[in-house]
């Protein structure tokens, strides 16, 4: 999560920052961001957006697109702030 990159405090937070990466990847089959080597990486994260999962997959559902992005933010307040949380968000997406 870019708050560990910077070297800020890190929480639960970071931890659902790093599941919405693994949804995303699940979701489209690819990684949020890419580039060739560690620091062109940070670098990208810390000033780019990926694209939604919808862009690159139609078929997913807009509302779950939206929860990994919201997973993904990067500021850690805008974030899914509890996994609780997380877990009771995708049971209401069906």
């Amino acid at each position: 999560p870019p708050e560990q990159v910077l070297g800020e405090e890190v929480d639960a937070r970071s931890d659902l920052f790093a599941a919405g990466v693994v949804l995303y990847e699940c979701l489209t089959g690819r990684l949020p961001i890419e580039a060739s080597t560690v620091v062109a990486l940070i670098a990208k994260r810390l000033k780019e957006e990926p694209a939604a999962p919808t862009v690159i997959n139609p078929e997913v559902p807009v509302a779950l697109s939206t929860l990994v992005m919201r997973l993904m933010a990067r500021d850690p307040s805008a974030r899914v702030q509890r996994a609780a949380d997380l877990v009771a968000e995708l049971q209401a997406l069906g």
